[in-house]
């Protein structure tokens, strides 16, 4: 028996025990039915792209898988998607390479103060990624900033 095999309810119990970004990049594209599966809300609506360590936020995958999921994975997924967690230094790769028309909350981690002081000042002039923070200021209900992940606090 294979994987292919198993019924739905069989392969999502499965998949469910998994990191959902890994599930997303590695089932992407084998088949029609493993794109169905993947693209459950379960998998879709909330994405992380961190991992913990000991005090510390590690980025979960390289600059060039980052890149094929901005690219293959997240236009497919887009409409679905409602919360990102996010290394902050992949906040503008990622906002700018979609619209996210469900996007309500945003978890950046390993936030600089240049970055928090450029998200959050009321100066109007137009800055490197200034769309970066009107999308934020605009399109997020609920955000969180940290530079550790013990002291991850809710920002309004």
């Amino acid at each position: 028996m294979q994987l292919n095999d198993l019924p739905d309810e069989i392969l999502l119990l499965i998949l469910k025990k998994l990191h959902t970004c890994e599930v997303l990049y590695s089932f992407h594209d084998v088949n029609q039915r493993f794109n169905r599966v993947i693209h459950d809300p379960i998998f879709t609506s909330r994405l992380n792209f961190v991992k913990w360590s000991c005090h510390k936020i590690v980025n979960k995958f390289s600059s060039n898988l980052i890149d094929q999921f901005s690219l293959q994975i997240l236009p497919e997924i887009r409409k679905r998607i409602k919360w990102f967690n996010l290394e902050s230094s992949f906040m503008t790769h990622f906002l700018s390479a979609n619209k996210y028309p469900k996007l309500c909350g945003l978890g950046l981690y390993n936030v600089d103060e240049e970055t928090m002081n450029f998200l959050f000042t009321d100066d109007e002039k137009v800055e490197k990624d200034g769309w970066c923070k009107w999308f934020v200021k605009n399109y997020i209900f609920k955000l969180f900033g940290s530079k550790y992940p013990d002291e991850q606090k809710k920002i309004d």
